[in-house]
């Protein structure tokens, strides 16, 4: 018989699970658990001081939290400045990309009042305007001008005048007069346009505004035509520049 200490039977899968090491773990996981470790540690060691000052020692954590949450705070502020200043240029972004593709009628151009703009209402006979606009890259625009009607059959003078000397981005079709009412288009590709404008009878003028591709009327607006002159009416001829439609 062999005298020895007895010793229990161990498997094969027990061994080999006791000697399996446990998988390693995260770094942030890892670092919480030791400053937990070393606040507890703190806490024993001084828990007799703790247990006797307890007033004293609520005021400490007080004043460390405070401090804690305002340093806290002027850094998260910062962060969230800049993310409220990257918010707001990203949202500004696409603002400006849409004024790149608008379409835009000044109050007043080259000539004086812009018949196209918003601001202008009434003009007088023979009083110089600018018919202005700014086309954006990749556009076009149509206008379309229907005018007061003519007087009589014997009246010689045409609903209005632009001057072809000095025409920015503005292609007039043939004016055409008739009894009910003249019209005349206009038509200018991407970039600025302008050109001086006069008109020569009064009564209701109509304007219909076909941006870019529309088959429609993108918008459209009537004016009225004074019959108060701001200087003699010229007729139009080769020294003044002035022509009645095209």
């Amino acid at each position: 018989m062999v005298v020895g200490a007895w010793r229990p039977a161990v498997s094969p899968l027990t061994s080999r699970s006791r000697r399996t090491a446990s998988p390693p773990l995260n770094s942030s996981v890892r670092r919480a658990k030791n400053v937990t470790g070393e606040c507890v540690d703190l806490l024993r060691q001084n828990w007799a001081w703790i247990a006797s000052n307890p007033w004293a020692f609520a005021a400490f954590v007080v004043v460390a939290f405070g401090f804690g949450w305002g340093a806290a705070r002027l850094f998260y502020s910062e962060r969230i400045e800049l993310l409220k200043l990257k918010a707001s240029a990203s949202f500004k972004a696409p603002s400006a990309q849409e004024s790149a593709v608008k379409f835009h009628y000044r109050t007043t151009g080259r000539h004086g009042p812009n018949l196209l703009g918003s601001a202008t209402h009434e003009v007088k006979v023979g009083q110089h305007i600018s018919f202005q606009a700014d086309v954006p890259q990749g556009q076009k625009l149509h206008v379309v001008l229907h005018g007061p009607p003519i007087p009589s059959l014997g009246a010689s003078s045409a609903a209005w005048y632009f001057n072809v000397v000095g025409v920015v981005n503005w292609v007039a079709s043939t004016y055409q007069e008739s009894t009910s009412s003249p019209v005349q288009h206009f038509n200018a590709e991407a970039g600025p346009a302008d050109m001086q404008f006069y008109f020569g009878r009064a009564g209701d003028v109509s304007i219909e505004v076909f941006e870019g591709e529309s088959t429609e009327a993108t918008w459209a607006l009537s004016r009225f035509v004074w019959l108060t002159f701001t200087r003699p009416p010229v007729e139009p001829h080769a020294s003044t520049g002035f022509s009645a439609g095209a």
